[in-house]
């Protein structure tokens, strides 16, 4: 398409709602946040009649011109070209070219959103060139020729389609990676060594885990537990281990306010004093509050961590999520991990409405799922239980997932708790630190296999289980 001067700029308005603002919005945001083959396959198709508003006209202009030079498209660099023809303050400033990177980076997949650009193009076009050959008397084979050529124009399938080359290539770059590693870890790490695959020290370097290295990009992982059995320890151990490896964390505490998340996260971490001792800390010795401060100190400077206890809807998750990894790549990392601690607290704008529980849940999950896909994140959400197995002491399975089997088919990774002692007390025959994990469902290994954790909910942790000495034998 030709590009043309998007002439006078008037100021700009705040996001928009229609779906074809939201489309141009995210088109925009994708290309000023320099992704190199989404520039590449999108600007053939794309001109400055292809945006409604006059600022995008103008943001997009200013984008063509650095690309048609071969200079580097980001957003300083826009910024810069629309203040050198006197458009910046016209487009709402540099407040508002920046909310355009992260309106995109919270919204779906920026191809989808090119193909609507380009197609809601069309249809003006063709409402356009209707109007005048109506106007003109024309012949139906001319009009057809017209519109012909008008679906033509960007309807190249590589500009929406993914190339399998290129997927192929980056398939093949991860495999060379996995290879090269001295671990199998390949995802973030969770701290438990059946789930991070890590190796026995024996010679032939059996693994030991049953997960494909951590937690891995793009998939949801469902924690499942009965009420009680403690899958917040759990969630908070898989948080902190990729907190003190590096990674961009986000955690919705939809369950607890975020000060009790941040409790759990320094009573766990200083591994001296049970939970209850920081409701009343007046006997803890000075020794104790320098660690105390350490903890605090080591956390403030060197985890990438936001706890968000108000955002409860997925719109409002999302946009949280879109904010942090902004926050995260001005530090230095990425978002790599988002945790949600209990799925069934989820809500919807305005309520249910018609929709029955089980459909409610399904929305979430998918969302979930959703989100880390679209977002390259892994994603752990806490469920709960049906509690009318609460007594069963028996294993979870999938079907005990509380409302909903969306939770089942959406998750790619489904780990169940099991704390006899919990719902039995001392009848059940076991210890207070007693905890099975049953992988439920892993979509790429080794389903139902149970393994066994320490659960020291007081210092709001689990363990590696120490090893059982074996008797000696009678001489």
């Amino acid at each position: 398409m030709t590009e043309t001067h998007p002439g006078h700029v008037q100021p700009a308005n705040s996001a928009g709602g229609d779906a074809s603002s939201l489309s141009e919005r995210v088109v925009l945001g994708t290309l000023l946040d320099g992704d190199s083959e989404f520039l590449r396959s999108a600007m053939p198709a794309l001109s400055t009649e292809s945006f409604t508003r006059p600022d995008f006209k103008a943001i997009f202009h200013a984008v063509a011109t650095l690309d048609r030079v071969g200079d580097a498209i980001d957003v300083p660099s826009v910024m810069q070209a629309l203040d050198e023809v006197g458009q910046l303050a016209g487009v709402g400033g540099p407040a508002a070219v920046t909310r355009l990177v992260t309106d995109s980076l919270a919204a779906a997949i920026p191809r989808v959103h090119l193909q609507r650009v380009i197609e809601a193009t069309q249809l003006r076009q063709v409402h356009e060139t209707m109007s005048r050959l109506l106007a003109a008397r024309a012949t139906p084979d001319r009009v057809f020729d017209e519109l012909d050529a008008i679906r033509d124009v960007g309807a190249d399938v590589s500009v929406t389609l993914p190339d399998l080359a290129d997927q192929l290539d980056a398939y093949q770059r991860e495999l060379q990676r996995r290879r090269s590693m001295d671990t199998p870890l390949v995802g973030v790490p969770t701290g438990w060594r059946e789930l991070d695959g890590i190796y026995s020290p024996d010679p032939d370097k059996r693994r030991i885990g049953r997960l494909p290295g951590g937690f891995e990009r793009k998939h949801l992982v469902m924690v499942a537990a009965r009420p009680g059995v403690g899958k917040t320890s759990v969630i908070i151990d898989f948080l902190r281990s990729a907190c003190k490896s590096g990674k961009g964390v986000v955690f919705f505490s939809n369950e607890m306010p975020a000060q009790e998340i941040i409790e759990l996260i320094v009573c766990a971490e200083v591994a001296l004093y049970k939970r209850d001792r920081y409701k009343f800390p007046e006997d803890i010795p000075p020794s104790g509050w320098d660690r105390i401060a350490e903890v605090q100190a080591d956390i403030t400077q060197n985890w990438h961590l936001i706890i968000d206890d108000q955002a409860s809807t997925l719109a409002d998750q999302r946009r949280v999520l879109a904010a942090a990894r902004m926050k995260f790549r001005a530090e230095g990392v990425d978002l790599d991990i988002a945790f949600q601690d209990f799925i069934q607290r989820m809500s919807t704008p305005g309520g249910r409405g018609s929709k029955a529980q089980h459909e409610e849940l399904g929305d979430f999950s998918k969302g979930w799922k959703d989100m880390a896909k679209e977002l390259d994140i892994a994603a752990v959400v806490a469920a709960q239980l049906n509690r009318s197995s609460v007594e069963v002491d028996r294993l979870p399975r999938a079907d005990d997932l509380r409302g909903s089997g969306s939770l089942e088919q959406d998750s790619d990774v489904i780990i169940g708790l099991h704390r006899p002692y919990a719902t039995g007390g001392q009848e059940s025959g076991h210890t207070a630190d007693e905890l099975q994990v049953v992988m439920i469902k892993v979509r790429h290994g080794a389903a139902g296999h149970v393994f066994e954790r320490a659960f020291v909910g007081e210092l709001a942790q689990t363990m590696e289980p120490a090893r059982r000495a074996m008797p000696e034998p009678p001489p």
